[in-house]
């Protein structure tokens, strides 16, 4: 299973329009009408989520599982100003298969960094009182608001406002190590994961290789807390090398890891690499795996694995999530 989360395009309007009907049918089953959900068009809500994708402001990814749509998200300014909030989180949905995998959580946090890039501040998203999932916003530190009713068929249901006064916190960055402050953070990261956690000794933070010509620190922020960091070393051949990959372990199990290696493998392919590898900890294979990556020797203390890179046209800076 190899997971991926990328900006969304006018071609995804059709497999949207099925994650949200089959979203809102699972979900709701036994909580609204049986004629209501019947009623679901995906060909209506195809024309719907491509009028809101063809917004300039629309913020919009999808999350794909072997190649097939599996939930999405888009966000955008505000459709409520009788909230001060600025942003709204339009829609986020996730088929049931694939629920309580953070597949949630890293398309909320992809939009809520386009919409943070644009100057706006606050965050407001809106969920039915009975909605069994709105918890989601909760855990991500929403405060939970009346928003008065809305209508769906012949039933007039309550509504919930989850409120976020600022979304910097919520954000997600990949950047290049440069200040001392990321070079700090940087080594505090690998010293911690890579070997106290192991109870390994003898960490090296002046390590020559970590400042070498064609090697590339990197260090993922939530907001202006850095999380996780690792390094791409560019070799002959067109080749790369991934490099002590490390997240901190409160992060971990989050999908952080999979934003890490996206923009690795982004950054990569923009300076020409066509082909990976990496020396992956035996604990970190199925990470990899579910990547893309293919184990080359499994019989090494640390299994060699391969991924090939398809030609990305791509900004070449790493200042997106």
């Amino acid at each position: 299973m190899v997971l991926d989360i990328r900006p969304a395009g006018e071609g995804d309007n059709a497999a949207v329009a099925r994650v949200f009907v089959d979203a809102w049918r699972s979900t709701f089953i036994g909580l609204l009408s049986a004629d209501f959900l019947d009623n679901m068009s995906h060909a209506k809500q195809e024309q719907r989520h491509h009028r809101v994708f063809s917004a300039p402001t629309t913020s919009y990814y999808v999350a794909t599982v072997d190649g097939v749509t599996v939930g999405f998200a888009s966000g955008g300014p505000t459709r409520r100003p009788e909230f001060p909030q600025e942003n709204e989180l339009y829609a986020i949905y996730i088929l049931p298969a694939f629920q309580h995998q953070n597949i949630g959580s890293i398309l909320f946090r992809h939009v809520v960094s386009d919409l943070q890039r644009s100057g706006r501040k606050g965050l407001i998203a809106v969920a039915l009182g009975l909605n069994p999932n709105r918890s989601f916003f909760e855990r991500l530190g929403g405060l939970p608001s009346a928003a008065g009713p809305t209508t769906l068929g012949s039933a007039t249901l309550d509504q919930i406002a989850y409120l976020w006064k600022d979304i910097a916190s919520l954000t997600l960055e990949v950047v290049r190590v440069s200040a001392d402050a990321h070079w700090d953070a940087y080594h505090a990261i690998r010293r911690q994961v890579l070997f106290e956690d192991r109870g390994l000794t003898g960490y090296d933070e002046h390590h020559p290789d970590d400042h070498r010509d064609g090697h590339f620190p990197f260090l993922l922020l939530q907001g202006n807390l850095p999380v996780g960091a690792a390094r791409l070393d560019l070799k002959a051949n067109s080749k790369g090398v991934v490099r002590t990959v490390a997240i901190k372990a409160a992060f971990q199990r989050k999908g952080l890891g999979r934003v890490l290696m996206k923009r690795l493998e982004a950054f990569a392919a923009q300076h020409g690499v066509i082909g990976l590898e990496v020396n992956a900890a035996p604990d970190a294979v199925t990470f990899y795996e579910k990547l893309g990556w293919t184990m080359i020797n499994g019989s090494k203390n640390n299994p060699l694995m391969i991924k090939g890179l398809p030609a990305l046209d791509l900004p070449d800076d790493l200042g997106r999530s």
